[in-house]
């Protein structure tokens, strides 16, 4: 089974969102490189509860991540 996948099936903490470790784990099995900022965001809007990290590649690209804090799900992916 794909890393990813395996750390998107266990279960999410008491609040029902993963921790932020396991959403880490997932941004560097999508994008390698250095976490440059994360932003959580608890606003009622249409995806819920979501984490937007950003990733500097090795390569110098500045990626920017949505991730649903719920089930690890990346929602959105976007180079700057």
């Amino acid at each position: 089974m794909e890393p990813e996948r395996e750390l998107r099936r266990q279960p999410p903490a008491g609040n029902g969102r993963l921790p932020l470790a396991r959403i880490l784990a997932i941004t560097q099995a999508d994008t390698p490189g250095e976490v440059i900022d994360v932003e959580f965001d608890d606003d009622d809007d249409d995806d819920g509860p979501t984490y937007e990290i950003t990733v500097l590649t090795p390569e110098g690209r500045s990626i920017e991540l949505k991730i649903d804090a719920r089930n690890g799900a990346i929602l959105e992916r976007e180079e700057d």
